[in-house]
């Protein structure tokens, strides 16, 4: 195809909406997975309250049944791992080494008095849930303490344990935003250094390729799978108002040329500075992609 350049009312009238799905990754992608949550139990060995007899391995083996039932019925979105029983602070610090991975700890307190244990996940940098069945303990005050304090930190005091879904869902999203790799495309050669607090903050990378990565990725598409693509595209299309078919063949070829780029960057997002390129000899039609999956 010969290298034209494309004025601004050419490049607009390639931006469109489409219902082709993102095909589907050939090996798992860490920002799709499920939010992985270590569970955690606490307890004091002499038990006075709830109670004194109280079972810890049949207490622990009942609360495992109902996490394993939410985890079924909400598959993707969360996998709940561990299970360590804490019984002192000593017993903490061993367990830490464990949750390396994890995208947070579910905490349940059994008993009262369980203060040292709690003073010892203070010092753990990972966002903590407290799940507190009612009259369990009085660990929402050790909560309390660390939302005060500015910890990533929520609590749920409840007999119901659907009410932990809302917040498994958005563990997911915290999952799905440290693990993703965004390609912000814009002219110049950009400066990652900026974007290095979002990640230090958020775990979010970012990669700045060129215009030239699109313009060749877009030369090597096949004008066959291009073609098909496009009739796909017109076909699930309710109207095509004004776009001619070599608009939309041209921004379909660019669709498929982005979604190789981001496979080969091993990305899930992207953004272009579009009115940056809309000039240059290396821009080439960019029709925005939205899957109904």
């Amino acid at each position: 195809m010969p290298n034209s350049i494309f004025s601004r009312r050419d490049f607009a009238l390639c931006l469109g909406a489409t219902a082709l799905p993102l095909p589907a990754a050939s090996e798992p992608a860490a920002w799709n997975g499920p939010a992985q949550v270590h569970k955690v139990y606490l307890a004091n060995p002499k038990p006075t309250w709830p109670r004194p007899d109280l079972d810890f391995q049949q207490e622990i083996a009942g609360i495992d049944r109902r996490l394993a039932d939410l985890e079924a019925k909400h598959p993707g979105v969360v996998r709940f791992k561990g299970g360590s029983l804490l019984m002192s602070d000593g017993d903490v610090a061993a367990w830490m080494a464990s949750t390396a991975g994890a995208d947070a700890i579910l905490v349940m307190d059994l008993t009262t008095s369980t203060g040292p244990q709690f003073e010892a996940l203070s010092k753990l940098d990972k966002p903590l849930l407290l799940f507190q069945r009612p009259l369990t303990s009085w660990a929402f005050m050790n909560f309390s303490e660390f939302i005060r304090q500015g910890k990533r930190a929520d609590m749920i005091n409840s007999s119901d344990y659907s009410d932990l879904v809302p917040h498994l869902y958005m563990l997911r999203a915290m999952h799905h935003v440290a693990n993703s790799k965004i390609l912000v495309v814009r002219p110049g050669s950009g400066n990652a250094a900026a974007y290095q607090p979002w990640t230090d903050r958020f775990g979010t990378r970012v990669e700045l390729p060129a215009y030239q990565e699109f313009k060749d990725a877009y030369e090597q598409v096949s004008m066959r799978l291009a073609g098909e693509a496009a009739e796909e595209f017109k076909k699930n299309a309710l109207r095509i108002i004004e776009p001619k078919a070599k608009d939309i063949l041209d921004s379909t070829r660019f669709y498929l040329a982005t979604l190789e780029v981001l496979r080969r960057r091993k990305a899930n997002a992207l953004t272009i500075d579009c009115l940056g390129a809309s000039g240059a000899a290396t821009c080439r039609p960019i029709r925005v992609s939205r899957s109904r999956n």
